[in-house]
């Protein structure tokens, strides 16, 4: 098996090794000897040469290849199976974070990521290695993982994270948050439950050596050679030697397993002759539902033909042999016979444009939606070798080589003009690229930093180069250059490449690359790349009071959208600091640039400033930042029965701007919320088997706060799971933590507290679990499970009959109380064909097929056991929007972006954005996109440019293209003004605009400085534009108009009374909507800010973080959405002047 790393033929020195995937039977039997020795051991290992290995193995199988470089954590992926050219993704410097764990007892343990062992499951890439490890007690751990990938937020400060769970045989596992850079020391407690002794039997025989599973995934034992077992009462998985699966409830004496094996598959070796000799060794893997490996068997078949048998539980089965496609047997659809079908032998040759062999190209069969596939490298002779499965109609032949353009062929296309053995892949060269950077000030060469990056993402690359991102993987290159400025890029893969360059006491510089002309010859010369002088921001960071505030963490961010960190390492930001004046710096900017920031200081509320915009008056400005004060809130959950300390959720919900925290309590009950600025709201608690607990909180306590919680009453679920109309044994059902298992006759009761709750089934065999949302309720009778599965097949046509590959299709049941696959129903993507199908359960459904964002009629189907139906749908034939742009000059003709954006009536919208043009001229670009039309959208064409924005509607045509024109020739007319909020610039506000002639909605963002401009408007046009609860009309001049909008903060506090019986209305939900929103219509409603509370138990609510503006209150039930139906009562009420003090009487639903 030979392989090579992509993208990379200078890696190196990188070790490959081969590791062994064992079976869950191997894995649990190492953690239940608590023996690590040889885990995970290599069997191969190999040093890469030029970016290739070559590693000889005996036979098919499943195994890990393990890549490491020097100082970079080990990456691994899984490999099923034989491959010709195993093409691994680049081994990338990515930024790792790590925790230490230290284990207090007992002995030793076991970590998995992941919040069971049931999440450790086999895939394709792995962010840390090994999968499973161990502990010793007393010695420090360092746990590494891959940083970026998830985070938690401490005391308002984000922080890379990661879920743990530590367990060992004979104690309770405990979750655990791996934080970045912190201690975790673990004490697990031992199981209490008393030991149940008996009995473990298979049609009358002992089961012996088998493992007894836990519902968490950890094993609590094994049965003796005589079946004979000793754990705690509960139910049980068995895994057997042979890796079967089933289902048992254990509480002592004898237990029967009652799960059957599946009937054996006959399987053919298609295209092999009848001689032993010539047939291949076979490798047969059995797989777990959740992808972990049961058993593994191997050998050379007597015949072409074999029989596959599988053991019960086992859901899926792969089955593998050398230069054939794996053949997977989905053991729930009742498999009849099946073959092993030979791999397409795809062999040719690689030259470039003058005819000479390329030696070392990657010949990749990507498959749809796949980034790589099976892979070749030419030797040097220019010859490659790909082995690729049927289908080939969605497959592309995908070339590259270092010094070469990418080239992508479809594979149909290029066997309909040549044999498979004699293909021709030509590559293009591309040349390298030579620079210099000089400084605008001196004209003489400044040293720096220089980089390729995607045009789409090239902005994330702003300000000083020591704080880009280089693990970012939007960075292609990353050079410094010589003392002199010079510098030596490698061309890249790909088009639409933009060139960033840096250097001290600069401006950062982003340029598209000129075209290279293929074929010639020698370096391509760039010449001088001109570096401005930088421009500064400079801000300053004041508490409540304008003192300032020193040392407080200014984290730089790109963009003008959420703060999107630019750097990182570890778990710091890069950015500043602030002196003891409270100010900062952040140099390397120029203008034109958008960026974040973020401020954090030991005891206030983190702060947000985006979008900052960069410009010619930036230099002379200070940036000012105010910091509100942190509060805590203290205090213990405690169960009102017992008196002891509950484990639950807490959450304050605030309606001031950006305020809230939330928090896990302690085992003992105690938590600490912080972070959070001063202000009412409600603090809800949540706990698992407990009722729910709100509180409202008008002020914030003075002293700790106790949270009493009450349990809730539990009773007895009973049912009985079948399947094809017959009892299942051995299947598990469970709500919440309570967990039960099958009889004999199907039979199941498990105990739950009153109210909704989710019903899980698994069944070992199935590949998913059945999910259902009941009511526990007394007196609710029985409830069956039926998990027959039932195949539905069909069809997507267009509105001309034609098959529409790529569709997504959904089954959304109909009846809630019917079972459903997964958390929806079915869902599956159509074949070239059109063609699709899955597996659902019995019951009523609407069937749906969706392309580009846009849906067709449902279709409801009925599904019954034993039915195989076929159903035909229809989804909406795209229309095509073309936009010209004119106006422009030839450098924002190369950079103008065009968004085509849809709003809808009923809420919501949907956009594509176009960075490249399909057609026109260098001066007159046009973009098109398909574009679903839907009835009483409102459609904008907006092309941005250079700062300058320009919209148009868009009308759609009876038939045809809908072609719209935007100008930048005409300055048009322009609305600018500040938004600010007590004295303050309001900053990432969203002001709405709505032009009236032409029916036209849509928003823009404040600036650091409070400030707003729409442009692009015609003169003499009627806009109405509003922002914190302040409208105004405005008539389009020639000149600029100016138009502030200022507010102070607003509070309405009230008590809310039910109408009928003058009782106060505990538990309604009030809600505050700016009365000008009305006017905006679905612009408003996806941009305002809802600002919502509960009322407490004697009716009072507080809405704090209001605008001095006229609201509408209203009141509806708790979960309830907000429509007409739903809202049990309204009212005006005017802030302009004063906070006010209502007193509302509303209709109270019966069952509140």
């Amino acid at each position: 098996m030979s392989g090579s790393i992509q993208g990379r033929p200078d890696a190196g020195p990188l070790e490959v090794s081969l590791v062994r995937a064992p079976t869950l039977y191997e894995l649990l039997s190492t953690v239940l000897r608590d023996e690590p020795d040889g885990f995970h051991a290599a069997e191969v290992t190999v040093q890469t040469s030029g970016g290739r290995f070559a590693i000889q193995v005996a036979e098919p199988g499943v195994r890990w290849i393990r890549l490491q470089g020097p100082g970079t954590a080990p990456r691994t992926y899984l490999l099923v199976g034989p491959e010709t050219h195993t093409l691994l993704p680049p081994l990338e410097l990515g930024n790792t974070a790590s925790c230490s764990l230290t284990l207090v007892a007992p002995g030793s343990a076991w970590v998995v990521r992941g919040r069971s062992l049931r999440d450790l499951r086999l895939s394709r890439s792995w962010s840390m290695w090994p999968p499973l490890r161990r502990l010793q007690a007393g010695r420090a751990t360092s746990y590494e993982f891959e940083a970026g990938r998830s985070r938690r937020t401490v005391s308002g400060v984000q922080r890379d994270a990661v879920a743990l769970t530590i367990g060992a045989p004979g104690y309770e596992p405990k979750v655990v948050d791996c934080l970045a850079g912190a201690p975790v020391a673990v004490e697990l407690e031992r199981l209490a439950a008393p030991v149940a002794d008996g009995v473990l039997r298979r049609n009358g025989a002992p089961v012996p050596a088998a493992i007894l599973i836990r519902a968490d995934g950890w094993p609590a034992g094994t049965t003796d050679e005589l079946g004979r077992y000793g754990v705690p009462a509960g139910a049980y998985q068995v895994l057997d030697r042979g890796g079967g699966l089933d289902g048992v409830e254990l509480n002592g004496g004898v237990a029967e397993l009652n799960a059957s094996a599946p009937q054996p598959v006959p399987v053919t070796l298609t295209g092999v002759g009848r001689d032993r000799d010539e047939l291949p060794t076979v490798a047969v893997v059995h797989w777990s539902s959740s992808g972990v490996p049961l058993a593994f068997h191997g050998g050379r078949p007597e015949n072409t033909t074999f029989l596959v048998a599988a053991g019960p539980g086992v859901a899926r089965t792969t089955v593998l042999a050398e230069r054939f496609s794996p053949l997977r047997i989905a053991w729930s659809a009742g498999s009849k016979g099946m073959s092993l079908e030979p791999l397409r032998r795809l062999r040719g040759v690689s030259l470039n444009m003058a005819g000479d062999p390329v030696e070392g190209a990657q010949v990749v069969a990507s498959g749809y939606g796949a980034t790589a596939g099976p892979a070749g490298l030419s030797d040097e002779a220019g010859r490659f070798l790909v082995e690729v499965p049927e289908p080939l109609e969605r497959r592309w032949l995908v070339a590259g080589a270092p010094g070469y353009r990418e080239t992508r062929t479809r594979l149909s296309d290029l066997l309909s003009q040549t044999a498979a053995d004699q293909l021709v892949v030509e590559l293009r060269s591309t040349r390298a690229i030579l620079g210099r950077l000089v400084s605008a000030r001196s004209g003489s060469g400044v040293p720096g930093a220089v980089a390729l990056a995607r045009r789409w993402v090239a902005d994330r690359f702003v300000g000083e180069a020591s704080t880009w991102n280089l693990g970012d993987p939007s960075l292609l290159q990353f050079v410094s250059t010589d003392g002199d400025g010079t510098f030596r890029l490698d061309p890249p893969d790909e088009d639409d490449v933009r060139l960033v360059a840096a250097a001290p006491g600069h401006g950062t510089v982003r340029r598209p690359l000129p075209e290279a002309v293929p074929g010639d010859a020698g370096d391509q010369q760039l010449g001088d790349v001109v570096l401005e002088s930088e421009t500064v921001l400079r801000g300053r960071v004041v508490d409540e009071e304008g003192a300032p505030v020193e040392d407080a963490a200014v984290d730089f961010g790109s963009g003008g959208g959420t703060y999107s960190p630019v750097g990182s390492i570890g778990d710091e930001k890069l950015g500043a600091t602030t002196d003891a004046s409270g100010g900062f710096r952040i140099g390397g900017l120029v203008p034109g640039d958008v960026v974040s920031l973020r401020i954090r200081a030991a005891g206030f509320v983190p702060e947000n400033v985006s979008p900052v915009r960069v410009d010619a008056a930036t230099e002379g400005e200070v940036l000012g930042v105010r910091l509100r004060t942190a509060y805590e809130l203290a205090g213990r959950v405690t169960d009102e029965s017992t008196g002891e300390g509950v484990k639950a959720r807490i959450r304050f919900q605030q309606t001031v701007r950006r305020g809230g925290a939330s928090t896990e309590s302690e085992p003992d009950g105690d938590f600490v919320l912080t972070g959070f600025p001063m202000g009412a709201g409600v603090l809800t608690v949540r706990a698992e088997a407990y009722e729910n607990l709100d509180r409202v909180l008008a002020e914030l306590p003075r002293s700790s706060i106790d949270l009493v919680l009450r349990p809730k009453a539990e009773i007895e679920v009973t049912g009985v799971v079948v399947r094809d109309g017959a009892p299942v044994p051995g299947a598990s059902v469970s709500i919440r933590s309570a967990v039960s298992v099958t009889d004999v006759a199907g039979r199941f009761a498990v105990r739950a507290p009153l109210g909704p709750a989710t019903v899980e089934c698994r069944v070992p065999g199935l590949a998913r679990s059945k999910r259902r949302q009941i009511d526990v309720v007394a007196n609710m009778g029985e409830i069956t499970i039926d998990v027959t599965p039932v195949t539905v097949r069909g069809r997507v046509l267009g509105p001309d009959g034609t098959p529409v590959s790529g569709a997504s299709v959904d089954a959304r049941p109909r009846n809630r109380d019917r079972f459903i696959v997964g958390y929806g129903g079915g869902n599956a993507q159509t074949g070239q064909d059109g063609g699709f199908e899955f597996q659902i359960d019995p019951g009523l459904y609407s069937l749906s097929a969706r392309t580009g964002g846009a849906g067709g009629p449902e279709v409801e189907v009925t599904v019954a056991a034993g039915d195989r139906p076929y159903v035909e749908l229809e989804v909406p034939q795209p229309r095509l929007v073309s936009v010209r742009v004119l106006g422009l000059t030839a450098p924002e003709a190369a950079e103008v972006v065009v968004r085509v954006s849809a709003t809808y009536p009923e809420g919501g919208s949907m956009s594509t954005t176009l960075v490249r043009p399909t057609g026109g001229t260098d001066l007159e670009p046009v973009f098109e996109a398909p574009f679903h039309e839907r009835e009483g959208a409102t459609m904008i064409a907006t092309a941005s440019v250079a700062g300058r924005t320009r919209r148009s509607p868009i009308q759609y045509p009876p038939s045809g293209v809908a072609e719209v024109e935007i100008s930048f020739a005409d300055g048009g007319g322009a609305i600018e003004g500040t938004v600010t909020l007590d004295e303050w610039p309001l900053v990432g506000e969203w002001v709405l605009a709505r032009e009236e002639g032409r029916g036209l909605s849509w928003s823009v963002r404040t600036d650091q400085r409070g400030r707003f401009l729409i442009d692009g408007l015609r003169t003499g046009d009627e806009v109405a534009i509003a922002a914190v609860g302040q409208q105004r009309a405005i008539r389009v001049a020639d000149t600029v108009v100016h138009v502030d909008l200022e507010a102070t903060s607003a509070a309405v506090r009230g008590r809310l009374f039910d109408g009928e019986t003058g009782l106060p209305a505990a538990g309604m939900l009030v809600s505050a909507i700016p009365a000008q929103s009305a006017a905006f219509g679905e612009i408003a409603a996806a941009s305002r800010r809802l600002v919502y509370t509960r009322t407490a138990e004697d009716g009072s609510f507080v809405l704090d973080g209001l605008f001095s503006a006229p609201y509408r209150l209203e009141v509806r039930p708790s979960g309830t959405s907000r429509t007409s139906e739903d809202i049990a009562g309204s009212a005006d009420v005017d802030l302009s002047a004063r906070d006010a003090d209502v007193t509302l009487s509303v209709r109270v639903p019966a069952d509140r």
